[in-house]
């Protein structure tokens, strides 16, 4: 599959449609994209303007809209209504899970999420690879004992220093914010393309969260914004800088990527690499015999 473009709006524009073009309007200045080469769009400009037959292209086509708040974060997320019939025996099959089957697929992500954490550890040559190696093996259905925790705070002291916290603000954890709102969004598109609730998830179950079933995609996924952002770190000397719309853009680059999945490598974008796991997740769903989620790893090549 053909790479497509995710775009980014920094400053006030009008966007809209028109002979299948998306028309990106700058002051004077029109910009004229083929709608069909893209993926996403993400708008950071507080006075932008949609038109209504844009919003209605977009939904077809299944290209993800996001849009951020006046502090730039990432708040709305354009999501189509599947009306088709394969899509409604989507949800049914969700609705009939079995907790016994989410049990297993909340202990095999929670698996697939510190085995990631390790590896990037184990990428950049830094500590506790072992022990998150160990926790992973260790995890219990449902994550009952709450291994997913215990190796969070050892992973974040470990990759980003002892006076490191997730809870406060800063330079790394805008950077991390961002990038996981970005893929949240990503895999919540996916969701909902497929007929599936992204409200009734396998063990978020807050009835305040719109994205539960996102929410528990969304782990094995986190490590791999973790290590681009290290990278960039890296190479870049960054250490506390003014969070901007340079370091936007360089996130949302993260979709130009390959992860490993299943032994073959995709495009960590919208109907390629997440797209692959959300129809394992189906394939689960609708398998009583089958728990086996396909989900990414983590390697070197990744940051290639």
């Amino acid at each position: 599959m053909a790479q497509k473009l995710n775009i980014y709006v920094s400053s006030d524009s009008k966007l809209s449609i028109k002979n299948s073009n998306l028309l990106l309007q700058k002051s004077d200045d029109i910009i004229n994209i083929p709608i069909d080469i893209i993926s996403s769009i993400v708008v950071d400009s507080y006075h932008s303007y949609f038109s209504q037959n844009l919003l209605s292209c977009l939904s077809r086509q299944g290209i993800t809209l996001i849009i951020c708040d006046e502090t730039h974060m990432p708040t709305t997320l354009l999501l189509p209504f599947c009306t088709h019939s394969v899509g409604n025996l989507n949800l049914r099959a969700q609705l009939k899970c079995k907790n016994q089957t989410k049990a297993i697929l909340w202990q095999n992500i929670v698996k697939a999420k510190l085995n990631n954490q390790a590896n990037l550890l184990d990428i950049f040559g830094l500590n506790s690879v072992d022990v998150l190696k160990n926790l992973a093996n260790k995890v219990l259905l449902n994550d009952k004992d709450n291994k997913e925790a215990y190796g969070a705070r050892i992973y974040f002291l470990s990759a980003f220093g002892d006076e490191f916290a997730r809870r406060d603000g800063g330079f790394i954890n805008s950077m991390l914010n961002f990038g996981y709102s970005l893929v949240r969004s990503k895999i919540a598109r996916t969701i909902a393309a497929k007929g599936l609730m992204p409200q009734i998830g396998i063990y978020h179950d807050s009835f305040l969260n719109n994205f539960n079933l996102a929410d528990d995609m969304i782990e094995p996924y986190r490590p791999f914004v973790d290590a681009y952002l290290f990278w960039y770190l890296q190479n870049s000397g960054e250490i506390d800088s003014e969070f901007d719309s340079t370091h936007k853009k360089f996130l949302i680059s993260i979709f130009d990527k390959t992860v490993l999945i299943d032994n073959k490598r995709f495009l960590l974008d919208i109907a390629i690499a997440i797209e692959q796991s959300i129809e394992s997740l189906l394939r689960v769903f609708k398998d009583k015999e089958n728990t086996r989620l396909l989900m990414p790893i983590l390697d070197k090549d990744f940051l290639i």
